[in-house]
């Protein structure tokens, strides 16, 4: 059972054959099937439903010339709209299986964002008709998380939210030129970091963790595209699973300076989300990659 059903709104399978029934519905009734010739005997092939609008199940497997479908995996996903990131992304082919993960170098964040790309069939038929594998100019990211909860925001003075920005952006260049090999922004950077260490060493004793920490976004578990995160939401769209009709809740977060569209099961939620409030939760990462 995918650890993820849930979050798009199929809590309440729990037997195989009740799982078996839903995937075979999918691959029968589909909302869309895309397909790539891998050789003369086979055929990669991937059956999508949609529960809710940019949210479903996906079966991926190989068709043979008879028209034989093996399922190879199944996964639920969620696809956003709205550009994440612009920064320098690679996209790189699972071992195990026909799935592809993306890797985002993105100087906002402090480290290298891992997501399973959910349009990775556009971009292997690209590959395939073109020869080579395309440029990915921006990352739409998106997340499913099975449970979460809402924080209220941190007061801050009207001007802190432009002190806030200049120093990020100061950063951002102290981080780029870090990359280039410069000696000084290096220093600045481990100067920067001993300090707001020490700082939020002597603030534990008095605050709250949450209190210190408005937005982060850290790597979670075994798995590379799994991370916790804390942001702000942006907005809130109430959905409803249409096969289940379980209720769903979509939120737009906003977690060190890059958008990611959540979705979570409302049973699995807790708190009231509404825009302005904090979202925290262990998500696992998706996105829809752009290319030329």
């Amino acid at each position: 059972m995918h650890a993820y059903l849930p979050a798009i709104g199929f809590g309440q399978i729990k037997k195989k054959s009740q799982l078996q029934q839903l995937l075979s519905s999918v691959q029968n009734f589909p909302d869309q099937v895309q397909k790539i010739r891998l050789d003369e005997e086979s055929s990669l092939v991937v059956y999508t439903k949609e529960v809710a609008p940019d949210i479903g199940l996906m079966i991926c497997g190989e068709e043979d010339m008879q028209g034989s479908f093996q399922m190879e995996y199944y996964e639920p996903y969620i696809n956003s709209n709205v550009c994440s990131s612009k920064a320098e992304c690679s996209i790189e082919k699972e071992s195990a299986r026909e799935a592809y993960d993306g890797v985002c170098d993105d100087c906002r964040l402090g480290l290298n964002l891992i997501f399973s790309v959910n349009n990775f069939m556009e971009y292997r038929k690209y590959q395939v008709l073109q020869g080579f594998f395309p440029t990915v100019t921006d990352a739409c990211l998106s997340a499913l998380c099975t449970q979460g909860k809402i924080l209220l925001p941190i007061l801050k003075r009207p001007e802190a939210a432009r002190i806030a920005k200049k120093k990020e952006q100061g950063r951002q260049k102290l981080i780029e030129a870090a990359r280039e090999g410069n000696q000084e922004a290096i220093d600045s950077l481990t100067i920067d970091d001993m300090n707001l260490s020490n700082k939020v060493g002597r603030l534990l004793n008095s605050c709250d963790i949450y209190t210190m920490v408005e937005s982060s976004i850290m790597p979670c578990g075994m798995e590379s595209d799994r991370y916790t995160i804390i942001g702000e939401i942006l907005n809130v769209v109430p959905l409803v699973n249409e096969i289940s009709k379980e209720p769903l809740c979509q939120m737009d977060v906003k977690c060190n300076n890059i958008c990611i569209r959540v979705l979570v099961n409302r049973s699995g939620l807790m708190g009231e989300p509404m825009a302005g409030r904090r979202f925290k939760g262990d998500i696992w990462l998706q996105g829809v990659v752009n290319f030329v």
